[in-house]
């Protein structure tokens, strides 16, 4: 997925309630039988993407 293009002036980003909802232990996903111990891995490349992007 490194070569991934997008055109910045017509994309947007949505994040949802990721760390209540799918990486919480009691969140829906985890509710739901799912394992959720490895969800949290996702956090930090999206921090860093949010972190690097120009308004």
């Amino acid at each position: 997925m490194d070569n991934l293009e997008f055109n910045k002036d017509r994309s947007a980003l949505v994040i949802i309630d990721m760390q209540n909802e799918f990486i919480h232990p009691e969140g829906s996903l985890s509710k739901m039988g799912l394992d959720t111990s490895r969800t949290s891995i996702a956090i930090k490349p999206i921090r860093k993407y949010v972190g690097c992007r120009n308004n």
